[in-house]
């Protein structure tokens, strides 16, 4: 029976798989549905293609425009221009975990692709990785992906050759945007024997949070509007033509890339760690396509997809990155791919704030999907989507830790109601950290989210499993005392950690095992008949 039931299990998870691609198509915003179904398309791409000044060609003709003809054989390709054709989540994979390689999903001889949605090639089947963009060194190892090499590139600036010839670069680079008519006016109006000065790529990225920071938190982050606060960890790329620097930013916001330019550079954000993609709706990678500029790229996101995916990113870091008090943090490699979480710019279907699909963890789905909007029409507050990602990541950590088919064995009221401790937990970790001592202090008048007044009998603010079972073994907060109402869970025990909790949840399937391994490994000043008491509301639901 036990193999029968497998068998089963498995030819229910391949159907499943294949309705969540039609499904998670059907969930796509029009853009990107239009984008996907446009096969027939001359023109694919939103943006307009530039000559080359980079290519072997043109490096020579210019060469030979400055110098002796016959010494424009120095001219020798340095990086090949290549475009990526991954088939599926193995290949993605392959090229993430190059480290050295910065991917586009847009073509590097357009004009720069501007605003908050990702391009997703038309051309590229709507269920396969889009292609992606990448200037190679030549001596660099190809990652085993299928490729072709769109262009041979000359990059004097990066030929260890011409190393200290400043002048001889700047000469040559010039010389080749001239001819194929990528300078400025004002550029070609200058002197040639002037060169503007070099700058390093730099700045702030700050974003908007609905509670922000207090107290001293707010000097010592250097906020001057305390719902402003850094984005930490950020990865911003500069890039030019061919060449990207790229700068994280620190616990303040303030980032400084790792190259100097001397012309414009267009700036942008890519949300991602190597632990973790934050992607546009369905597929596409998300993004924050800034500006052209010289100079200092100070943002402050408060407004559309941008504040969304910074406030999942932060979500994220805190749950890979920082303190999450003693929980474990979630599954990565070697055993899973990065975990994959999709915005979507509205209300879900069935009024879900988000969902984890634990069973997704090979292909190009996600595990995660996050929505912006109540069906209402209301957009979420920022703490709200914060604590979702969190209630999400530890749905996906839970089945990663034990297995998928052991996940679908455990009950709804332990499932939900661990999600809900882990997302009650980390999320006061957080907002204490910038300075709300009172966030989710049930007595306060700022009590964010609600964890505690859940009813037995059903008729309070959450459904049925998602009770504060876990919570209120760690709490020093009895609800029942606190309202005078017998309606509430008799909280008498505090004495547990998340951590330990967290090593009980993972060998427990229902209230019986669990209610067993709590005794098994209760802390000093807990006794069997405590734990009988405070679980026996849960029996009945």
């Amino acid at each position: 029976m036990k193999k029968l039931r497998f068998l089963i299990l498995i030819l229910f998870t391949t159907l499943f798989f294949q309705s969540c691609q039609k499904q998670n198509f059907d969930e796509m915003d029009n853009s990107q549905k239009n984008v996907i179904t446009s096969k027939n398309k001359s023109n694919v791409f939103p943006t307009k293609r530039l000559q080359n000044p980079y290519s072997v060609k043109n490096m020579k003709k210019a060469y030979e425009n400055i110098y002796e003809k016959d010494k424009s054989s120095d001219i020798q390709t340095t990086h090949y221009y290549i475009k990526f054709k991954p088939k599926n989540e193995d290949d993605l994979t392959l090229l993430e975990k190059d480290t050295i390689l910065e991917l586009y999903d847009y073509p590097l001889d357009y004009e720069p692709y501007k605003g908050e949605d990702s391009f997703h090639d038309p051309r590229v089947p709507d269920n396969q990785p889009t292609y992606l963009y990448a200037a190679v060194d030549i001596n660099h190892s190809i990652p085993n992906v299928d490729y072709e090499i769109i262009e041979y590139l000359y990059i004097p600036e990066l030929d260890k050759r011409l190393e200290g010839n400043e002048n001889k670069i700047d000469m040559l680079v010039y010389e080749a945007l001239k001819i194929t008519n990528n300078l400025t006016d004002e550029e070609l109006n200058q002197n040639k024997s002037w060169w503007p000065s070099k700058w390093r790529p730099a700045g702030r990225i700050l974003v908007w949070d609905d509670i922000g920071a207090s107290g001293s938190r707010i000097n010592y982050l250097n906020l001057s509007n305390p719902h402003k606060i850094p984005v930490e960890r950020a990865k911003v790329r500069a890039r030019r033509w061919f060449t990207t620097y790229v700068g994280y930013t620190n616990e303040k916001g303030y980032f400084s890339c790792n190259g100097r330019f001397r012309r414009p550079a267009n700036y942008s954000i890519v949300w991602e760690t190597n632990k973790f993609d934050i992607r546009n709706g369905t597929f596409g990678q998300a993004y924050y396509n800034g500006p052209k500029k010289k100079g200092n790229w100070n943002l402050t996101i408060t407004g559309g997809k941008s504040l969304r995916y910074a406030t999942i990113f932060r979500a994220a870091c805190r749950y890979y990155f920082w303190n999450i008090g003693g929980l474990l943090r979630p599954m990565n490699y070697p055993f899973y791919g990065k975990i994959k979480i999709s915005y979507y710019h509205r209300s879900s279907h069935g009024g879900q704030l988000g969902d984890s699909q634990c069973y997704l963890d090979n292909g190009i789905l996600s595990n995660i999907r996050i929505f912006g909007q109540l069906n209402n029409g209301h957009w979420l507050e920022t703490y709200r989507i914060y604590s979702t990602t969190i209630h999400e990541m530890a749905h996906t950590n839970h089945a990663r830790r034990i297995g998928n088919i052991q996940f679908w064995q455990v009950s709804d009221i332990l499932v939900e109601s661990w999600a809900r401790a882990v997302q009650w937990h980390i999320s006061k970790i957080e907002y204490n950290w910038l300075g709300n001592s009172s966030f989710d202090n049930p007595t306060h008048h700022s009590y964010y989210n609600n964890m505690q007044r859940w009813t037995i009998s059903g008729s309070g603010d959450t459904h049925d499993h998602y009770t504060p079972l876990f919570i209120d073994l760690v709490d020093n907060f009895n609800q029942r005392n606190q309202f005078n109402y017998s309606d509430f869970p008799d909280d008498q025990i505090y004495q547990y950690t998340m951590h330990n909790l967290e090593i009980i949840l993972y060998n427990s399937y229902g209230l019986t095992s669990l209610k067993q391994n709590l005794k098994q490994h209760k802390p000093y000043g807990v006794t069997n008949t405590a734990i009988d008491n405070q679980l026996s509301c849960y029996f009945n639901l």
